[in-house]
């Protein structure tokens, strides 16, 4: 049984996630080239693309690095732990 956990403004999350960008290698095929990303912080916003949060289809989350530096834009299925 899974428990529900809500994300909300200063929940402290950790999130990870693939940076890709085309990479130009001999072939047809193309390539990417994938760094992985990481953050823990502290949620600053939860936003929407919608108007009223039930017609939402995308959600982010605006999480401030615990290192300090710029906001940066989480998506859902990024966060891997919460962690409080």
């Amino acid at each position: 049984m899974s428990e529900t956990v809500w994300i909300e403004k200063g929940t402290r999350l950790r999130a990870q996630w693939f940076d890709t960008k085309m990479v130009g290698l001999a072939g047809a095929q193309m390539k990417l080239g994938a760094t992985i990303k990481s953050v823990v912080g502290t949620v600053t916003s939860v936003r929407g693309d919608a108007p009223r949060a039930e017609d939402c289809k995308e959600i982010v989350y605006h999480v401030q690095p615990d290192d300090g530096g710029d906001v940066v834009v989480v998506k859902p299925s990024w966060v891997k732990e919460i962690l409080s």
